[in-house]
């Protein structure tokens, strides 16, 4: 009988999948966490908390270390928070989560609260106090190190990159932006690529220069799909010689831009005449004329003119 136990429990020993091996260190304990989490093992994943409960509190200020986080972010932020939820909850153990929770320890939560802050800035239209808020970001990020660092510093100085370009301060835009795109490039980020190509290509043009990086902008977009984009800026590259006006009418063919003297009109298209820019308008103006013209249109005249004053302000070459 125990013989025909034995066999019966090796035909199935075959299909099942052997357990992980006891975690010796920190960072195979972390793995086993992960793993348990990621295959959906609760039973193994309690089981692990409760046998290594001294353990997982003494490594996880080191867990949560950018230097020490797998390239996988996202998956390291829910192995930290749903460990330190059940030893919270399940084993009165609340040191880890309080470390996840309270930003000074946490450079992860950190991190992401400057964020907020910085876009909050952006919200309330004040550019400058979201770079001084970024540039703070940066100091912090110089402190730390690895994977979790390296993607926040690309991040940030992406967004400072363009905000510093939005303010009028192109000459500081440019290392960040710049830098950004050699991460992208590094990477294989193909939307990345296109985006910072496309801030540089502005950053030229806001100094009133013909763009150095219009072409390679043209040959990005062609190779990922926007053949009528790139033959757009293909044509404002062909007028550089010349100079290009600071607003000029072109024709819009279904959607697509043309000059008007190389606009080819059929019977059957969607025709339309629109002024085009030398330049993109900055954000900060933008914004204020949307304010603007909401206070008109609620008849609050003096609001509106004092939006359309920090409008013409904040970009001076905006018609």
């Amino acid at each position: 009988m125990k013989r025909a136990t034995l066999a019966h429990m090796g035909i199935f020993d075959r299909f099942r999948r052997k357990p992980s091996a006891e975690p010796q260190t920190p960072a195979q304990l972390f793995e086993a966490l992960k793993e348990a989490l990621v295959t959906g093992e609760a039973q193994r994943f309690e089981a692990l908390c409760r046998e290594h409960r001294a353990e997982i509190v003494a490594a996880f200020p080191s867990w949560q270390k950018p230097g020490k986080a797998p390239e996988d972010l996202e998956t390291t932020v829910q192995v930290l928070g749903t460990t330190a939820q059940f030893l919270a909850t399940a084993l009165g153990e609340p040191e880890p989560w309080r470390r996840l929770t309270e930003p000074e320890d946490n450079p992860f939560v950190r991190w992401q609260a400057a964020r907020e802050g910085i876009m909050q800035r952006v919200e309330v239209l004040d550019y400058a106090g979201a770079v001084e808020r970024a540039l703070a970001l940066l100091v912090d990020l110089d402190s730390c190190s690895g994977s979790g660092r390296d993607q926040e510093e690309e991040i940030t100085r992406g967004m400072l990159g363009q905000l510093l370009r939005h303010l009028g301060r192109v000459d500081e835009a440019l290392p960040h932006l710049e830098w950004t795109l050699a991460r992208c490039q590094a990477q294989g980020d193909a939307e990345g690529i296109g985006v910072y190509l496309r801030q540089l290509h502005e950053a030229d043009r806001d100094r009133g220069r013909p763009s150095t990086w219009a072409l390679r902008l043209a040959e990005h977009l062609e190779a990922n799909g926007d053949a009528d984009e790139a033959a757009w800026l293909r044509s404002v590259v062909r007028r550089f010689p010349e100079g290009e006006p600071l607003l000029r009418m072109v024709v819009s063919v279904d959607g697509r831009r043309f000059e008007l003297d190389e606009a080819r009109l059929e019977e059957g298209r969607t025709v339309q005449v629109l002024f085009q820019r030398n330049r993109e308008v900055l954000a900060p103006a933008q914004r204020w004329t949307e304010r603007g013209r909401e206070h008109g249109s609620g008849e609050r005249f003096e609001e509106a003119i004092a939006c359309f004053v920090a409008a013409a302000e904040a970009d001076v070459h905006d018609p």
